[in-house]
């Protein structure tokens, strides 16, 4: 691990998204296996450092072990199995130098893994709570399935969907079928939040909201397969295609971006671009200029801006999600005003 921290330092001097390197064990687990099948055991948290005050829970998968559990986004790790977090007994998630920022981890689990962990929910020690967690098969293509919902408010019913990756095309059906599924539905919310994937799944979502979309056959214009209001969710974590479908959003004025700048991470990589390593890791090298696809805009380092600028304070959030609560609140506002200009409300 000491050697991966030296070559990650030398690779943050190229100043490029996309090159890194990567633990095996996360590499099979996360990148190959987790997406394919929900059988892979893990535990649903990241845990991110930040500075010197400790390690913050930054994510949890909604149906995993320790959304079960109760454990909140903005809970600080005090300890796992009795010891204080550390990088070297944690696996490290593939980070960016390049990129800077906050390093992040998951807790090594296998299937029968069962590990003490302590938090603090709150500075104070009342706020401190102990609890033994387990692993069990998931990832985040169940978790997406998981946190599609409609969400009702004043009237008003929205959609939302979470997509967590775009490795393949199982988030795009997920969309298509809230979409089908919800006539009712007055507007929807895309969650970008997330790693990316591949471009043919980012560009089949992207003509879902479309309205100038031409059917391939007919040559006629057919309209978007959701044509009322949207608003797609953003943060540091929107990563390369994903900043492709924010760039998307915005050219083709589907709706608002809301929340944060995406990472800036939009140089692409080839299978031969990934190299194992002696000692079972793998080299991530990136090889492709994005730019041709983002009509010559250079997002590499530079990221998508939102519309709707949104503060999300981590530390003790107490489960807390102002992203996705001002994007509720744009979103209504949007339906209201299309709903005014059409004459339905007076």
């Amino acid at each position: 691990r000491e050697l991966h921290e030296v070559v990650l330092e030398m690779l943050g001097e190229l100043k490029a998204s996309h090159t890194t390197l990567i633990e095996r064990d996360y590499m099979q687990r996360f990148l190959v296996d987790g997406p394919k099948r929900i059988g892979v055991p893990q535990f649903g948290m990241t845990i991110t450092r930040l500075d010197d005050e400790g390690y913050f829970v930054s994510r949890i998968l909604p149906g995993s072990s320790s959304h079960a559990a109760g454990i909140r986004r903005g809970d600080r790790l005090i300890s796992v199995d009795g010891r204080p977090p550390n990088p070297a007994r944690l696996l490290p998630v593939p980070y960016e130098p390049g990129l800077g920022g906050p390093r992040s981890y998951l807790i090594p689990c296998e299937k029968a893994t069962k590990v003490a962990l302590e938090f603090e929910r709150t500075p104070t020690p009342l706020g401190r709570y102990r609890l033994e967690l387990g692993a069990h098969g998931w990832n985040e293509t169940a978790a997406g399935l998981f946190s599609c919902k409609v969400i009702k408010r004043d009237g008003l019913s929205f959609g939302y969907v979470r997509i967590y990756h775009l490795l393949g095309f199982d988030p795009v059906f997920m969309t298509h079928d809230m979409i089908k599924n919800h006539p009712e539905l007055d507007g929807m919310i895309i969650d970008l939040r997330g790693r990316g994937g591949m471009p043919e799944a980012a560009e089949e979502l992207i003509s879902y909201f479309d309205r100038s979309r031409v059917a391939k056959k007919r040559g006629q214009p057919s309209g978007a397969y959701f044509s009322k209001p949207c608003v797609a969710l953003t943060d540091r974590g929107t990563r390369s295609v994903k900043e492709l479908v924010a760039f998307e959003w915005r050219r083709r004025q589907i709706g608002a971006l809301v929340g944060q700048r995406t990472r800036g991470a939009f140089l692409g990589v080839e299978v031969s671009g990934i190299r194992p390593l002696s000692d079972g890791s793998l080299l991530m090298v990136p090889s492709i200029d994005m730019r041709p696809v983002a009509g010559g805009v250079d997002i590499e380092g530079e990221g998508i801006a939102p519309d709707v600028e949104v503060k999300d304070e981590l530390r003790y959030a107490n489960g807390a999600d102002p992203i996705l609560r001002v994007g509720i609140e744009t979103l209504q506002e949007a339906v209201l005003a299309s709903k005014r200009r059409q004459g339905a409300w007076h």
